[in-house]
């Protein structure tokens, strides 16, 4: 009388691993979207990445208005150049 303690393992178990990994990191960006960016961000804070990327594509990621965050992005731009003459 015998055992066999050989896994015999499918596709399907190994797409678990890929299935949990795509889960894990979409709940970790859409956290990131919405709890950190509209929760923890202030009026006073600096703009965020996605704050800048919604604003180039005419949307609203985060407190700040359009308008703060076009002033603040060429402000960035005026000392990054000013940086990059010195």
């Amino acid at each position: 009388m015998s055992v066999d303690l050989h896994q015999h393992l499918s596709v399907y178990d190994y797409m678990g691993v890929v299935v949990v990994w795509a889960i894990f990191f979409s709940f970790v960006f859409l956290f990131s979207c919405t709890c950190l960016n509209w929760c923890f961000i202030n009026k006073d804070d600096d703009i965020t990445v996605f704050e800048k990327w919604g604003a180039s594509r005419g949307s609203k990621w985060g407190p700040h208005s359009f308008e703060i965050i076009q002033k603040r992005m060429a402000e960035q731009s005026a000392m990054r150049a000013r940086v990059n003459a010195e």
